[in-house]
């Protein structure tokens, strides 16, 4: 998330970001703690990122009034984008039975054995462009999740 609000590709700044940066906070009520006893608007939207629609974040009666919550859903796992980026979409899913997890296939496969560090994902999708475009395709390809949005709905135009 970090890397497309670096490069400008979400539709919306960092100044507009509480702590002017995507936050790693799985937990309402350390979010609660942290961020809703200050001064806030009457009522901000929280973007929760998370790779599946079944991860609970109630917040308390005190504060659920005050925030909006969307899901936005990054179901691929960051090998499912390597796989689409590297043009091997269709060929994963001829071997998805034999592979089962696209992380296995990469390994295997694409011979990427370190595609889920940071470092990888940095220097591997060092173009953003190439993020995004794997970003949207994967949209292209899959249906939208029931009450949450694609992470291609978060880039800019």
């Amino acid at each position: 998330m970090n890397k497309l609000l670096d490069a400008g590709l979400l539709f919306c700044t960092k100044e507009q970001l509480l702590e002017e940066r995507a936050l790693k906070i799985r937990s309402a009520k350390s979010f609660e703690k942290r961020h809703l006893n200050k001064a806030m608007p009457d009522k901000m939207t929280v973007y929760r990122v998370v790779d599946s629609n079944k991860e609970k974040f109630k917040l308390s009666k005190v504060n659920e009034h005050k925030v909006e919550i969307v899901n936005v859903v990054t179901k691929p796992e960051i090998e499912m984008l390597i796989i689409i980026a590297e043009g091997k979409y269709d060929d994963y899913q001829n071997k998805a039975g034999r592979y089962g997890k696209p992380s296995d296939y990469v390994k295997s496969q694409l011979k990427y054995p370190h595609a889920k560090s940071a470092a990888f994902i940095n220097d591997y999708f060092r173009d953003v462009t190439k993020l995004t475009e794997a970003i949207r395709e994967y949209r292209r390809l899959h249906p939208q999740e029931k009450k949450a949005i694609p992470l291609a709905d978060l880039l800019s135009e």
